[in-house]
């Protein structure tokens, strides 16, 4: 076990445990090969607690805590965001951020040098993945507050679609249950001239939720 307290320390380790399985070591090759049974077989990389597995995991070897035993609340927005990138968007908005910026961190360890928790984000990934899904935001709240595309503001996640103008001689289905209708958003923000601005804040606003470190 190595008590870890940043990012560059755990990618080291595990980079060393790695390593040291490529030459025979006995324990960090029984380590990976816990890690790919539990986690990575592919009869198991899709269960929806495949997350908390590598969480437990990785809280074992570098001596860390995890979201299970530590109490969260929202910080202060001003800790995520500038005062310019505030202005651009409304309480709503802003409130989310903050929420999902709470519930993103899986592992925590002490910073002595800056006396405060830091937090990390763990994310799985899978080899071949045809889901659909938007994440930590809602998708009306990417658009919202961005003028002339009021055609996106009835769909919901996965169970809507809506026909929209994506050139002067040409309608489409947008929507958000298929790579094709997600592709025609992109169509209807380039045709209203809007792609640009919501690209702009949506990198604001994923930036505010993924304020520190993923892995």
């Amino acid at each position: 076990k190595v008590t870890a307290r940043d990012l560059p320390t755990i990618s080291k380790e595990i980079s060393k445990l790695f390593n040291s399985s490529r030459t025979g070591d006995r324990l960090s090759q029984t380590i990976l090969f816990d890690f790919y049974m539990s986690i990575n077989h592919p009869t198991v990389f899709k269960d929806n607690i495949t997350g908390k597995r590598i969480e437990q995991r990785l809280a074992e070897l570098f001596a860390l805590s995890t979201s299970d035993i530590l109490s969260k609340e929202n910080p202060d927005i001003k800790t995520l965001l500038s005062a310019d990138e505030i202005t651009l968007f409304s309480k709503d908005v802003l409130d989310l951020v903050c929420s999902n910026y709470r519930e993103k961190g899986d592992l925590f360890f002490f910073e002595s040098n800056n006396n405060r928790i830091y937090k990390l984000s763990i994310k799985s990934l899978v080899p071949d993945n045809k889901e659909i899904n938007c994440g930590a935001f809602e998708f009306q709240s990417t658009i919202k507050d961005i003028d002339d595309i009021d055609d996106l503001l009835n769909l919901q996640e996965r169970n809507r679609q809506v026909d929209v103008n994506i050139s002067d001689t040409e309608t489409a289905k947008v929507g958000l249950g298929s790579s094709k209708q997600m592709g025609n958003i992109i169509k209807y923000l380039k045709y209203k001239g809007k792609l640009e601005e919501y690209i702009f804040r949506f990198k604001i606003l994923l930036r505010g939720v993924y304020k520190e470190d993923i892995l």
